[in-house]
């Protein structure tokens, strides 16, 4: 009976097929090649390291080399990206806030020098043109409210926005529901294969490459999950089976 045989029996085709894929890429090409170099290329003005960290993970996710990720392959990176996007949305809350500080201590800014400069003229002029100035005073004063009352509605409603995003993201916490937020994230609620189109929008959306440090650590979890995989499905195989050299290298660079 022949290798194939032997993991032909008690595995199914699935499992035979990922588990053959995954000894070819590991024997032929490395396991820090990637096996649609030849198909993804860097877009244009992108960085490269950061587009190639981007395929290795796409490379590791797609277990079956067909150029699609299966939903439960994203376990790995779904507690890491939830956790990103709460501190990434906190600073988005912070930021609206200090905007809206600003924002309405400028606003006030211009209504005080306006004023100041209307009550002047004012003084300057002669008793009869007083009422007219007076009602410019008030008409900057109820410009000054509704720019204010206009703009903590537009902040406002960014911020209950985040809030609610945030609220939805904290309350994945057990294995499924984290894996349903970075499903959602990377293809909306469409149900259809993700791509790698998908993936790579996905990390661009969420400004998981604005620094190469967070794409090494999800492509680190990706390579574990990889590696973990392999030693489930592997142990499924019949012990007997010969063995094969197996030199796993991550080339991220």
């Amino acid at each position: 009976m022949s290798c194939l045989d032997n993991l032909l029996k008690g595995a199914n085709q699935y499992k035979v097929r990922y588990i053959i894929n995954y000894i070819t890429k590991i024997l032929i090409m490395g396991a820090g090649s990637s096996v649609h170099s030849k198909k993804i290329e860097t877009p244009e003005g992108y960085d490269g390291k950061k587009f190639n960290l981007i395929r290795v993970m796409f490379d590791k996710l797609d277990q079956t080399g067909d150029m699609i990720i299966p939903d439960d392959s994203l376990h790995c990176l779904s507690e890491f990206y939830v956790g990103n996007q709460l501190g990434s949305l906190q600073r988005q809350l912070d930021t609206h806030g200090n905007k809206l500080q600003t924002n309405i201590q400028g606003i006030k800014k211009e209504k005080d020098d306006s004023i100041k400069e209307f009550i002047r003229k004012r003084d300057a002029e002669v008793k009869e043109v007083k009422e007219k100035y007076k009602s410019l005073i008030q008409e900057v004063e109820e410009d000054y409210q509704n720019e204010v009352h206009n703009k903590n509605e537009e902040i406002q409603h960014s911020c209950d926005t985040i809030c609610d995003e945030m609220n939805r993201l904290k309350k994945a916490t057990n294995k499924d529901s984290l894996l349903n937020c970075i499903v959602t994230s990377v293809r909306g609620n469409e149900q259809r294969d993700i791509t790698f189109d998908d993936f790579y929008n996905f990390i661009c959306n969420n400004k998981l490459d604005e620094n190469v440090e967070t794409l090494q650590t999800m492509t680190r979890l990706v390579v574990e999950h990889e590696l973990n995989e392999m030693r489930g499905l592997l142990g499924q195989v019949d012990s007997k089976r010969p063995a094969y050299p197996v030199s796993v290298r991550l080339d991220i660079n």
